[in-house]
């Protein structure tokens, strides 16, 4: 399998969401950007969990009702399964099946590859949900290295987990853009540079203001670009409206699950 080299996008992407961060301007052309730290940060979609199949059975259900026909007994079961959890509040599920085989056979690429040591990563972060912690320990901390402790730091932080269906519908996602911005803050006041990151795939498309969904074990990388000093001492995002303390830059797919399968 080879890096995609963001050509899945046609382009560089551009964080666009004005509510999560404020882009970049001419500052970054001007004398200010010497105040700019530059980030490498991986970011990483968990494998398919339990919860993924539930949600696409529902659909697959809703389909068939669509066309007048009898929906499959099996995608009804666990299509009211999901609606259940989601009613519950229930949402952290663990891999299923494919998606344990998924993160194994990606975890298994990337150590064939020496991706954490070429890319120089010291830090991974992971969601406290199941699936993005099975995902981080399958792909990434399986990893072989040499003699001796492996050059990196895990953390795992609560600001990381994914929006909830309540948080979705009632709170207009609220909540979870106040976890976007604990997280930028958080690892602008980080001391590495090259970070990776397991997560979920609205809050990765929040946060960077993409459109295109991220795929079950995607990496993308992305570079952070953050004002270190400010975020010390502001409580606020930014320091006045031209001077943006943090945003996305030059963001591109790097590896694709469906490209290492299809290459099997």
């Amino acid at each position: 399998m080879t890096a995609a080299d963001g050509n899945s996008t046609g382009e560089e992407i551009e964080s666009n969401n004005n509510n999560t961060s404020v882009r970049v301007h001419d500052v970054l052309q001007s004398e200010e950007i010497n105040s700019f730290k530059r980030k490498t940060v991986y970011l990483i979609r968990h494998a398919e969990s339990e919860e993924n199949v539930d949600m696409a059975s529902l659909f697959d259900a809703a389909g068939a009702i669509r066309k007048f026909q009898l929906p499959r007994k099996q995608d009804t079961k666990r299509g009211l399964k999901f609606v259940y959890s989601c009613i519950a509040g229930n949402t952290d599920a663990p891999l299923s099946h494919h998606g344990k085989r998924q993160s194994e056979l990606m975890g298994e690429m990337l150590s064939t590859e020496n991706f954490l040591e070429k890319q120089q990563v010291k830090l991974i972060v992971h969601s406290p949900l199941i699936r993005a912690r099975d995902t981080c320990q399958s792909m990434l901390l399986s990893t072989k290295v040499g003699d001796g402790d492996k050059p990196w730091r895990v953390e795992e932080l609560e600001c990381l987990r994914e929006a909830t269906p309540y948080e979705q519908v009632v709170t207009m996602q609220q909540s979870l853009r106040a976890r976007i911005s604990e997280f930028q803050r958080w690892l602008a006041l980080q001391k590495e540079e090259r970070i990776a990151v397991v997560g979920h795939s609205q809050y990765f498309r929040l946060m960077l203001g993409m459109s295109e969904k991220f795929q079950n074990c995607d990496i993308w990388e992305a570079k952070f670009i953050c004002d270190e000093a400010n975020f010390k001492t502001n409580s606020s995002l930014c320091v006045s409206p031209e001077i943006c303390l943090h945003s996305w830059k030059d963001i591109q797919l790097v590896y694709r699950y469906s490209q290492l399968a299809s290459a099997k």
